[in-house]
């Protein structure tokens, strides 16, 4: 199943879903608000890297660097989120 993005304009939020293409969410899963909801694309993963394979390259190095990148992406993101203020009701 693809993987959809939703910003809530409500509480200002997003969250991810996974769910066949004909279906659709519209209660915000995060504020309980119906009708706010915006689904935006979700990132699609592509490795550039892939092009430049070489038999130079030892078995797993291409998964190893990709693993690396990923932990570095993660890690900006939980910065990214710490920083966020959140409301209270």
């Amino acid at each position: 199943m693809p993987k959809y993005v939703y910003f809530c304009k409500e509480c200002e939020d997003e969250f991810e879903v996974r769910h066949l293409l004909r279906e659709s969410i519209e209660i915000c899963q995060l504020c309980d608000m119906s009708g706010q909801l915006i689904r935006r694309p979700s990132a699609i993963f592509l490795n550039k890297k892939i092009n430049n394979l070489s038999t130079e390259n030892k078995p797993g190095s291409l998964v190893k660097e990709t693993i690396e990148e990923t932990k570095q992406d993660l890690q900006a993101e939980r910065q990214r989120l710490s920083k966020r203020e959140y409301k209270n009701e």
